[in-house]
């Protein structure tokens, strides 16, 4: 699992940018993953939807 996070709506296409580049590295890495969570939101808002369903697994 990969999370990619940015803090405002006007920040959205660096959200796919960070997406991009995540999985770039995580398949040079050798490292498989199956599900990417994105959000986007304050880093100071622990209340973001992707985050804690990240935290809960």
């Amino acid at each position: 699992m990969a999370y990619v996070r940015v803090s405002s709506v006007a920040q959205k296409p660096d959200l796919a940018n960070q997406r991009a580049f995540l999985e770039q590295f995580c398949v040079a890495a050798g490292k498989a993953v199956a599900e990417y969570l994105e959000d986007v939101g304050s880093g100071l808002n622990y209340k973001r939807r992707n985050f804690l369903r990240l935290m809960e697994r």
